[in-house]
């Protein structure tokens, strides 16, 4: 009796352990299913979020529209958003284009006024028979031309057009970095363009028409295109 007695309560303990791991096991699973659950519930809030914010930046579209439509709608809108930003960008470098071309249209209409003046100067002369004295150099002009700068040399003067970017104290800097090479400013012109300053300087060697190339022993040509160089330089900065 005892034996039986003993073996019924080993069965009922191991009966209850049994019980009690099972409810163990149900509440494990209902935790993990709960957080299962709340984490799904966020991923769908936090979609249904973005699809809100994205048919918000959509114009023109249906208050009721449905994911895929917004899909379809925004794919539509980012393909016209590209195009026009092409557009754009094409009008804007055929604008510059048209700039750059009346600028250099501009500079070239007051070198050939130079040059009409001077010619209608020697013209008045030579009717009033006066008698010019004979240049030391052949008074000829020597051009170098870039996207920004042209440079004209008739012997110890010379004529430079700077096509340069707005920036502050321009005409200082210019004038700094004559200075630098011994060249004056004999007269000066500048002309506002848009976004852009547009230069015409009439240059001498500073102190005389040989003071700097005596001084330096650098012919003027050389010196002028030494300038010309680091105007480049600066209008490209």
């Amino acid at each position: 009796m005892k034996t039986d007695a003993r073996t019924t309560i080993c069965k009922d303990r191991k009966n209850k352990g049994i019980i009690e791991e099972g409810h163990k096991r149900k509440i494990d699973d209902e935790q993990e299913y709960e957080v299962h659950l709340q984490t799904e519930r966020e991923r769908r809030k936090k979609m249904k979020d973005r699809f809100t914010e994205l048919h918000d930046l959509i114009p023109n579209i249906s208050a009721k529209a449905g994911k895929s439509t917004i899909v379809e709608e925004a794919t539509e809108y980012i393909k016209n958003l590209e195009e026009t930003l092409k557009n754009l960008e094409e009008k804007k470098e055929r604008k510059a284009r048209s700039l750059q071309s009346d600028i250099t249209l501009q500079s070239k209409t007051v070198s050939q006024s130079r040059e009409e003046i001077i010619a209608n100067h020697v013209s008045s002369n030579s009717c009033s028979n006066v008698s010019l004295p004979s240049l030391p150099y052949p008074a000829t002009f020597h051009t170098w031309t870039s996207s920004n700068v042209t440079l004209s040399v008739c012997g110890n003067s010379a004529h430079l057009s700077i096509c340069s970017p707005r920036k502050p104290r321009a005409f200082t800097s210019l004038c700094f970095i004559l200075e630098k090479y011994r060249i004056e400013v004999m007269t000066s012109s500048i002309f506002s363009c848009a976004d852009k300053l547009l230069f015409n300087l009439l240059l001498a060697p500073a102190g005389g028409s040989s003071g700097n190339q005596v001084s330096m022993e650098v012919p003027m040509e050389e010196m002028y295109k030494q300038t010309t160089e680091e105007i480049i330089m600066w209008v490209t900065s």
